[in-house]
């Protein structure tokens, strides 16, 4: 038995109403978006995950007027697997992306977008009980 095929959705509405917007995974079914966020109505950062035959990597789309481009963030240090939940911007060239990251323990991580390359960004753990 097989699941449904899922492609992902983007609109977005001016004063003539909604319009469909297709992402640049759509060709991708391994790649999937958790959260979006737009600085302006034509510039977003998309974030998530894709997974290829061995790993789960984190994802990044941007849209850029009314056309996706997909975007590799950094992977983890030392992570095997990794992704995105959740995105905020500021400014359309400042973002900041949280996730997790799974090397032997699951750790959180942090990266900001400045609108042309992604860095790590130190998080401070809590002190073990």
């Amino acid at each position: 038995m097989t699941g449904p095929n899922l492609t992902a959705l983007t609109e977005t509405s001016d004063e003539t109403g909604w319009h469909l917007l297709t992402p640049a995974t759509t060709n991708s079914p391994t790649t999937t978006l958790t959260d979006i966020s737009c600085a302006t109505p034509a510039r977003c950062l998309g974030v998530g995950s894709t997974t290829t035959d061995r790993h789960t990597r984190s994802a990044a789309e941007i849209l850029n007027a009314a056309a996706w481009t997909t975007d590799t963030p950094l992977d983890a240090p030392g992570a095997r697997t990794g992704y995105f939940t959740t995105v905020s911007c500021s400014q359309p060239a400042d973002c900041t992306a949280i996730g997790t990251a799974l090397p032997s323990t699951t750790i959180v991580m942090a990266q900001h977008w400045d609108g042309h390359h992604w860095t790590q960004q130190p998080l401070p753990m809590p002190a073990a009980p």
